[in-house]
């Protein structure tokens, strides 16, 4: 993938200096944590249920690294819950 998509590498794999040098191109600094009401944590662990439900997952998704960067990039404040509680 760091062949092809040079401008996509994983924070993880990151090792050049401007990348780390220029805080705005990462991750970390596009997106601030901020606070993220119960309300909203909830209605986003019951689409990740209902996700793993319609798309036949297994419910060990959420323990994913690919499922919890992708999370950590769309909402940082969310806490991805463990496969145990996505089986309650």
């Amino acid at each position: 993938m760091e062949m092809k998509h040079t401008h996509a590498v994983s924070p993880k794999l990151q090792t050049s200096t401007a990348a780390t040098s220029n805080s705005s191109l990462t991750v970390p600094g596009m997106f601030s944590k901020t606070n993220i009401t119960s309300a909203r944590s909830e209605k986003m662990s019951d689409l990740t249920a209902t996700m793993i439900d319609i798309d036949t997952l297994p419910i060990s998704f959420v323990e994913g690294d690919g499922f919890r960067q992708l999370m950590a990039y769309a909402e940082p404040a969310y806490v991805v819950p463990c496969a145990k509680t996505i089986k309650k």
